[in-house]
């Protein structure tokens, strides 16, 4: 598979649950790319194997896969935390795009944001790797999911309706981009 430009039609997305954001999330537009996640301190091991194979076999398709924030100290996960709550007004409302610390895929390693060509790929193929959308709102959150099989698991609305899972079972895929979402 190619990569498509922006002059092209999106790719055809994996699942019927899963639609194309109608444009790249803010993030997406201000932090610039890295893709190696095997020099990426703080990923778990399963993220670092399954992004490397992901990697290697969209390379061989002539396909680069990016990676746009990954993973987060405590520290700067609870900055982004106090942030939303600030912008949202409440724990609670900000818990739907912005997870604290202790409840952060970010913080445990086991979760990347990604461009929108990336999560494309991802969607299509990111199941054999066990990478994973994890959210409807956020179409750029993937991440490790012991439990993907064939397919990824149903992504939750948002991180919000996650909070009470365990962190080993990130939610599955994401795809709706409307806001600027930090999980």
């Amino acid at each position: 598979m190619r990569h498509q430009g922006p002059h092209q039609p999106p790719l055809p997305w994996a699942t019927s649950h899963v639609t194309a954001p109608s444009s790249p999330s803010p993030r997406e537009k201000s932090t610039p790319t890295r893709t190696p996640a095997s020099a990426a301190p703080g990923f778990t091991s399963e993220l670092r194997s399954a992004w490397a194979r992901a990697s290697q076999d969209a390379q061989a398709e002539g396909f680069t896969l990016r990676i746009t924030s990954g993973y987060r100290t405590f520290n700067q996960q609870q900055s982004l935390w106090q942030e939303a709550i600030k912008r949202y007004g409440s724990p609670e409302r900000a818990a739907a795009w912005v997870l604290p610390p202790a409840k952060s895929q970010h913080v445990q390693g086991i979760a990347v944001d990604v461009d929108h060509a990336t999560a494309q790929w991802l969607n299509i193929h990111g199941a054999r790797y066990k990478l994973c959308q994890s959210y409807l709102n956020e179409w750029w959150h993937f991440a490790y999911r012991s439990d993907a099989g064939r397919t990824c698991p149903v992504p939750q609305s948002n991180a919000l309706t996650s909070s009470k899972l365990n962190s080993t079972q990130s939610p599955g895929p994401a795809r709706s981009g409307t806001k600027d979402r930090r999980e």
